[in-house]
């Protein structure tokens, strides 16, 4: 799956430049923030939203009024937030607040029709895991990081947006990752030596996120 999304990402750029590759090309250089609705989604469903952050830049290369290129790169804060109740099903008791830290690389193609202000914008997105932590808000009030996580996170993205002139461009996005945040794992026992495979649930990030960006 993941091959097949680089695959997806280079035909993308290699169709685009020899399109447009007699006209002139605009780059602008930016600054982008942004307010995230993140998610878990795993064996259960999804839980409660974790609302974090991104903060990045961008570069936009722009082949027509029409069509262009948007690369990426930021820091983003995600998670979800589950509610623990006593008993399982009784009144809620604490939480669980689960950060997972990205630096992102994202590629999207832009494509504003008939050249308005409005553009749809669709890509991939390569994700470096930088920090990972649970904080359980319980009577004990614990906390650790997680064991196992892939470091890399990769998947879809994609959107609508607004340009406000030649500076100002809002966004809003989903992220769907394609890629499983935790990863199996052998583990030994220090007493007989035996190996035990251990199979995680499989959890996926789910990342709805409004963007404010400032090209210079």
């Amino acid at each position: 799956m993941c091959k097949s999304l680089y695959i997806l990402i280079g035909l993308l750029l290699t169709n685009l430049f020899p399109i447009y590759g007699q006209h002139p090309i605009d780059y602008k250089l930016g600054l982008i923030g942004g307010v995230n609705a993140a998610l878990i989604q795993n064996s259960t469903g999804i839980q409660n939203i974790r609302w974090r952050y991104n903060l990045g830049l961008a570069i936009e290369q722009r082949f027509s009024p029409a069509l262009g290129l948007v690369y990426q790169i930021n820091y983003s804060r995600q998670g979800e937030t589950v509610n623990l109740k006593y008993g399982g099903t009784g009144p809620v008791i604490g939480h669980q607040y689960i950060t997972f830290d990205y630096v992102n690389l994202a590629i999207m193609a832009r494509f504003r029709p008939k050249s308005e202000r409005i553009f749809i914008q669709l890509g991939g997105q390569l994700g470096l895991l930088v920090n990972d932590y649970i904080l359980v808000t319980d009577p004990f009030n614990q906390g650790k990081s997680f064991e196992n996580v892939n470091k890399l996170d990769v998947g879809v993205t994609g959107g609508l947006g607004y340009r406000f002139g030649r500076h100002f461009v809002i966004d809003t996005r989903y992220y769907h990752g394609m890629k499983p945040i935790l990863s199996d794992f052998i583990s030994v026992n220090p007493q007989t030596g035996i190996s035990t495979f251990n199979k995680q649930d499989k959890w996926y990030n789910r990342v709805y996120s409004l963007n404010l960006s400032y090209y210079f």
